[in-house]
C-alpha cells in the first residue's frame, strides 16, 4: 500500500468550516477515484489538520490525483471555497509514506487484504 499525509495550518476560526467543506465537497471526490481516508485529525487548538490517505499503489494514487484534477466537481469545490470560505488554511504540505512494518500487524490490515493477528 501507498500512503499520503496532508498537513494543513488552518486559518484562525475556520476549523469547523474546513471540516464541513472537506466532508461535503472533497471527501466524496477523493473516494470516487479510489482514495481511502485512513483518518483526519486536528490539534486541540484547531490550528493544524492532518489527513492520512491510503491507496493500492503509488500509481493508483497518481491516477486518483489526475482524475480529481480533471473532475468538474473539483473546479466547483475550488470556486465555492474561493468565493465563500477563503482563507480556510494558510499552509499545506504533503508527504509520501511507506509502512515500516507489515500491514497485517496494524489496524490497516483489512485495507491490504491481510488478516490482523489476534491476541491469544
Amino acid at each position: 500500500m501507498f500512503f499520503r499525509a496532508r498537513r494543513y495550518i488552518v486559518a484562525e476560526g475556520k476549523a469547523d468550516a474546513f471540516t464541513a467543506f472537506f466532508l461535503q465537497r472533497l471527501l466524496p471526490i477523493e473516494e470516487r477515484y479510489g482514495g481511502r481516508l485512513v483518518g483526519r485529525w486536528q490539534t486541540e487548538d484547531e490550528s493544524e489538520v492532518l489527513a492520512l490517505w491510503a491507496y493500492q499503489s503509488r500509481e493508483s494514487a497518481e491516477q486518483c490525483a489526475k482524475n480529481i484534477r480533471e473532475d468538474p466537481a473539483t473546479r466547483e469545490a475550488t470556486s465555492f471555497r474561493e468565493r465563500y470560505l477563503d482563507p480556510l488554511y494558510l499552509e499545506e504540505a504533503e508527504s509520501e509514506l511507506f509502512s515500516t512494518v507489515p500491514l497485517r500487524a496494524t489496524l490497516l490490515a483489512p485495507f491490504a487484504g491481510e488478516a490482523r493477528p489476534t491476541a491469544s
